[in-house]
């Protein structure tokens, strides 16, 4: 006859509040990402669509609907992880994640923050953009719809090589261990995973 096991009361206690805070955490971390809908304005579609330009290039190249498909995802995961101890605007997280909306008024990303959201890039800015300008904005209109896949799910940080030399020191970016990801996609950035 085989024995039966009775586990400790305690033990019970603890696997069941452990369940508990998993998924309360779990539906916390839904209801976030849920809340997104309603972050999606026209000034915070400018800014993301700003954003892909400056970092990703504007001009159809293998493999940018892939970055820029990262980049999206990027923001709004970091978006996401500011919500559990700081309510932020997604729209705000952005303007201080992509450098493009600190250029100075004379630099060569300024040309940039000059598209503007529904409007074409001729009379904004780049008079032979304009098509591509139309490309950047339904793109955002898909992502914003959750039509754009993640294919970078474990990406939680991009840059570019100058960010890379000097910020990047002995895989940290500052506190944070990081590793850094191989896409299979040709890319303009680098990405990164935070290393557990």
């Amino acid at each position: 006859m085989a024995k039966h096991y009775d586990p400790h009361p305690a033990a019970v206690v603890l696997l069941l509040l452990g369940l508990l805070l998993v998924q309360c955490f779990c539906d916390g971390a839904q209801a976030r990402a849920d809340g997104i809908e309603a972050e999606w304005n026209v000034t915070t579609k400018q800014l993301a669509a700003q954003c892909l330009v400056a970092e990703a290039g504007l001009h159809d190249r293998a493999g940018l609907d892939k970055e820029r498909a990262a980049i999206m995802h990027i923001l709004v995961k970091r978006w996401v992880q500011l919500q559990g101890y700081r309510k932020t605007p997604l729209a705000k997280m952005i303007r201080n994640y992509c450098s493009v909306h600190h250029a100075k008024p004379n630099t060569a990303a300024a040309w940039v923050k000059r598209l503007r959201w529904g409007q074409s890039a001729h009379v904004a800015a780049c008079p032979y953009c304009e098509e591509q300008w139309e490309v950047v904005q339904d793109f955002v209109e898909a992502f914003s719809r959750g039509e754009i896949q993640d294919p970078l799910p474990s990406a939680m940080h991009f840059g570019n090589d100058a960010d890379h030399r000097a910020r990047v020191k002995e895989g940290r970016i500052g506190k944070v261990k990081i590793r850094r990801l191989r896409p299979d996609f040709a890319a303009l950035n680098i990405f990164y995973a935070v290393r557990q």
